[in-house]
């Protein structure tokens, strides 16, 4: 059952406008398994900061209940775990690119979806949970069958990002190079990776973690339990319409929490979509000055009078706000056409701007002129 999401931050889109993202925005999936322990938050964050990821998508978060929490310069959108405190999966993003940040899902406790506002084309980012390898069939099935459905409902016109752990070795089998490429860690696919493969060929999506050539210590992603073997089972995968969006995937070991899992970061060449600046009411200014001058004085009490009577406005009977409110009104609304009430503060600086050119005009010609008598002087060796 797929529940809606749709609270955000209070200071969504009171950050700085966003970035025009000429750089690739960074991406990034990471199974942590510990964030319920004291000070695991915190230490997550503090990676996430430091290897400047925008947007990582985690799993076996196992907090209870789901919403969002702020730390730092950071907000972690979590979804539920199960009953037996396993699984959960969420997303962390940058505050800076909350307010491009146009929906967010928990499906159930293995799949999450973000959808993120584009300037061209919005960004789904689903983060998924598979069952291990040992697993039973119909444990499996379910969750594929939930993520065929879940990928049916996001429109076409997205940039498809599904990320997270999959539990799935992907071999280099030729047959299957079209969609998972050449550069894998493994020779063989698992069941889990059959899985996935089948899914990512009937979706139209290409595996991109195996598809960059990197040294194989930064294609490992998770450590055996006896910690002589290393497996790639974490993966990204995107819709096959936007493959050469994807820069790069790859693994970084240095960042740590306490997992068996390491980080694995992508670039995406995307521009997100700049928040809207919010236009600032513009408080009337009025040259009270001028009222010193008795004629306009005269007059401008005698235009007030005019329109107070014609609103009619019935000082023995009316109470207090009715009267503040005829007041408000009335005067901005009467004399706003009247010469007193212009920016004569925008006049003079127009007037300083035109003087101001014209002295920057001379002083160019002057030195202009100085140049070319300085040019013929000296020959065409200058």
């Amino acid at each position: 059952m797929e529940e809606e999401f749709n609270i955000f931050p209070r200071n969504r889109g009171t950050e700085s406008r966003l970035e025009n993202w000429k750089s690739a925005l960074h991406f990034g999936t990471w199974n942590i398994q510990i964030l319920y322990q004291p000070g695991a938050a915190l230490t997550l964050v503090k990676e996430f900061n430091k290897y400047r990821i925008e947007i990582l998508a985690i799993q076996e978060i196992r907090w209870s209940g789901q919403g969002f929490t702020e730390i730092g310069n950071s907000i972690i959108f979590f979804g539920q775990c199960d009953n037996r405190r396993q699984g959960g999966t969420g997303l962390i993003v940058k505050k800076n690119i909350a307010s491009a940040i146009k929906d967010f899902k928990v499906v159930n406790s293995r799949l999450a979806i973000l959808i993120v506002e584009g300037k061209f084309f919005n960004i789904a980012f689903v983060n998924a949970y598979a069952p291990s390898e040992d697993k039973s069939d119909e444990e499996k099935e379910e969750l594929y069958s939930l993520l065929e459905s879940t990928l049916e409902g996001i429109p076409r016109h997205c940039i498809i990002i599904l990320l997270g752990d999959f539990n799935a070795k992907i071999g280099k089998e030729e047959c299957f190079k079209t969609t998972t490429g050449s550069n894998s860690l493994h020779q063989l696919s698992n069941n889990n990776g059959f899985r996935l493969i089948e899914l990512a060929t009937g979706r139209g999506l290409k595996i991109k973690s195996t598809s960059f050539p990197h040294k194989e210590i930064h294609k490992g992603i998770c450590r055996s339990p006896d910690s002589r073997y290393i497996n790639q089972i974490d993966h990204v995968l995107v819709n096959a319409r936007f493959s050469n969006s994807v820069l790069d995937v790859r693994t970084f070991r240095g960042a740590e929490c306490g997992s068996d899992h390491f980080l694995v970061v992508g670039k995406l060449k995307v521009k997100l979509k700049r928040a809207k600046k919010r236009k600032e009411e513009q408080t009337e200014l009025f040259d009270i000055q001028k009222l010193c001058d008795l004629k306009i004085c005269e007059d401008f009490c005698k235009n007030i009078s005019n329109e107070f009577n014609n609103e009619h406005i019935d000082y023995e009977n009316d109470d207090i706000k009715s009267l503040w409110s005829a007041i408000r009104n009335v005067i901005p609304k009467k004399q706003a056409r009247e010469i007193w009430l212009k920016d004569i503060q925008n006049e003079e600086k127009f007037s300083r701007y035109k003087t101001t050119l014209k002295e920057a005009t001379k002083i160019i010609r002057c030195e202009k002129r100085k140049f070319i008598r300085y040019s013929e002087k000296c020959g065409p060796g200058l």
